[in-house]
């Protein structure tokens, strides 16, 4: 895992951008440092608990799909974190080292059979607890948008 920037203090209100970055090889050993990072970050930007808890797992959300769909599982290939500070929002972005994918191609868990299987919530998930979830058009990144408490 190496940390590109990492800032202190975090920027309040009226101050200017702040971007923390890191990698992470594609192993699940490296999801629970990630999902430590972004928690701390957001509980450091006045989110009170529930509200990091619900951006960690979004972003492990996110870190997961690209783990296991986008780089395949192979740890030669790198998971990219930014996280980008804002005085009014949180902007974290997710990438991988993959093929990319079209998000519109990706069946609704909640119809038919595949109510009953036991993956496939991810986007349903980020898309509840934050407050815009996009893709990039080639699919590999991952942008996740929550709004700051006042």
């Amino acid at each position: 895992m190496r940390f590109e920037h990492f800032i202190h203090p975090l920027p309040k209100s009226g101050e200017r951008v702040q971007t923390i970055a890191a990698a992470f090889p594609s192993a699940l050993q490296y999801v629970p440092a990630l999902e430590a990072l972004v928690h701390s970050l957001a509980r450091a930007l006045s989110f009170d608990e529930r509200g990091a808890n619900e951006i960690a797992a979004a972003a492990v959300e996110g870190a997961m799909n690209a783990l296991q769909h986008g780089n395949q599982k192979d740890i030669s290939k790198n998971i990219f974190l930014a996280a980008i500070v804002e005085p009014n929002r949180l902007t974290i972005k997710i990438k991988d080292e993959g093929a990319g994918f079209d998000v519109e191609k990706v069946e609704d868990p909640r119809e038919g059979d595949r109510i009953w299987k036991d993956s496939g919530r991810g986007i349903l998930i980020m898309r509840y607890y934050m407050d815009s979830v996009s893709y990039d058009p080639s699919g590999v990144e991952l942008t996740l948008v929550k709004k700051r408490p006042r």
